[in-house]
Order: structure tokens, then sequence, then C-alpha cells
């Protein structure tokens, strides 16, 4: 079985060493370990469009530049099982050269990434949806996947979090300041991730223990049983 991560740094092993855990402790390792075949294609600071077009380039066999210690292998006709894909902020979609040269989220932002989800991820494997660095928002559309956690944070904390688009942002500079929602949303987030060192070694990503619970809640609900 091959599996295929994409999305941003909270789809990539940690290789630039402490607080963050070692790579081994990574989703991707783990599921190595379990005798699955993994590529990654994650890219740190990525956006939902980005970590998608990615996939899509993977797809059509070109060489994809990845600035990690690997380059992951194309082979046209290698058969994907499955796609990881971590969701981030939507707002990571805006700035000059981005997918929407803008900044505030259009109308059809939602609409255009479940078109893209569609013609780039489903045709050609059975799609895992992780709301990670943002959790999954109501408008994306959940018949898309085969398995999806609307917002990872929520679990690992088990308490319902918001979305948190500002908190999962990388462009601040470049966007309007942000709504006292967006704020509120962001100091509710910061609360848990700030004060938790083995659940967020380094105030941003998951650590250890919470990539261990997802590889084994990834391998209990969906890879042991593989649709049986």
């Amino acid at each position: 079985m091959t599996i295929l991560i994409a999305g941003d740094s909270w789809a990539n092993p940690n290789y630039y060493g402490p607080p963050l855990p070692p790579p081994e402790k990574h989703l991707q390792y783990l599921l190595g370990e379990q005798g699955l075949d993994v590529i990654n294609l994650g890219i740190n600071g990525g956006s939902n469009f980005g970590s998608i077009e990615l996939v899509q380039k993977w797809f059509d066999g070109e060489e994809i530049i990845n600035p990690y210690p690997y380059n992951p292998p194309v082979y046209k006709d290698q058969k994907i099982d499955y796609i990881i894909w971590f969701h981030t902020s939507p707002l990571r979609d805006l700035g000059p050269d981005k997918h929407y040269n803008d900044t505030v989220l259009p109308d059809t932002y939602y609409m255009d990434l479940n078109n893209l989800i569609r013609n780039t991820m489903t045709n050609n494997a059975k799609v895992i949806a992780i709301g990670g660095c943002c959790a999954l928002n109501k408008d994306i559309d959940r018949n898309l996947f085969h398995y999806y956690i609307d917002c990872w944070k929520s679990d690992i904390f088990n308490v319902t979090l918001p979305e948190a688009k500002w908190w999962g942002t990388n462009n601040k500079d470049f966007l309007p300041d942000p709504s006292k929602e967006e704020v509120d949303q962001t100091l509710l987030v910061e609360q848990y991730v700030f004060n938790d060192v083995d659940a967020f070694p380094d105030q941003g990503h998951p650590g250890e223990k919470p990539h261990a619970e997802l590889s084994q809640r990834l391998m209990a609900d969906v890879f042991q049983k593989n649709d049986k």
C-alpha cells in the first residue's frame, strides 16, 4: 500500500533538531514502520492550493524540487492508494505570488478548493483530510474524503477549538489587521499550544505523542481495514 502525504510543515518530519522530535517520530516514518510505502510532498510554509497543485505535478510526472534531504521518486504509473492531506490556513493562498493576488479571501474560495480537490486528488486516490494548522472549514465538502479529521488540534487537547485562520497563516504582514473574532480565536488556540510543551514542543507543531496517536488512529480506522 502506498501513501502520498501533502500539505504544509505539519506534513513534514522535523529535520532541524530540537525542540521538535526527530524525523522518525513523525507520521511519515511511523506509517513506514507499519509496512506502508510513504511518499512525502509536504512543503514548509505551504498553502492549500499550493500543496494540492504540487500533488498534481507529481501525478503528471513532473520533477519535484523539494528543499528537504530527499526528493520523492516520480513514477507516472505508480499507484497511490491514499493521499493524506494536511489542511492549513486559507489566508496563505493570498498574496502576489499566491493563488489569489488579493488581501481578502474571495467568496468562491471553498468552491474553488473543492473543485481542485475533486479534480486533482479524488481522481487519483482515496483522500484523508486532516484539519491541521487550521481546522477544516464547514464549506469544505466532506463527501470528497474517504476519511477526515475536522480539527486535529481539538482532538489533541480534547476540547473544541475554533478554526483560527489568523493563527495558522504565515503572511500576516501582507494582510489587513484581523477582526476581533480572529484575534479571539488566535488567543484561544495559543492558550493550549503555548502551554503544553509535550503536545506542541515548539508552540506551532504537534510533537511525538500526537503523531503516534494519529498514526495509530489512521492504521486502525483506515489502513488495516482498507475498505474491508
